[in-house]
């Protein structure tokens, strides 16, 4: 260890974002915009991993929907694999008066098979 004492700014990160949250806020928002609509929001190879993800989403562990409002989930088994359907029920305030709009969707297509 160096003994160093200096006022400065720390380095920006460099750290990079996996854009797994991303898209979890943006599918969250486009439900909303679209209340009680129902979407496939992902597709997964085992039942178990879709049945985990669609609890999150309705119980509210995943804050990304919590923030935006509450969501009714399911998952079916298709030829695909076991689809994750999702809708919002109702919406948080902050949405309702437009403090909250849907993004932009994502450039390129995603099915998440994870």
């Amino acid at each position: 260890m160096t003994d160093k004492f200096e006022w400065e700014q720390p380095a920006e990160t460099t750290r990079k974002s996996n854009g797994k949250y991303r898209y979890a806020d943006e599918t969250a928002m486009k439900l909303a915009a679209r209340k009680n609509e129902w979407a496939c929001i992902a597709i997964y190879d085992s039942y178990w991993s879709a049945q985990h993800r669609a609890s999150r989403i309705r119980t509210g562990k995943l804050i990304t929907y919590k923030n935006v409002g509450t969501f009714e989930t399911t998952v079916r088994q298709t030829p695909e694999g076991y689809k994750v359907f999702a809708r919002c029920t109702s919406v948080k305030s902050a949405f309702d008066e437009g403090r909250l709009e849907v993004r932009k969707e994502s450039q390129r297509g995603h099915t998440n098979t994870t």
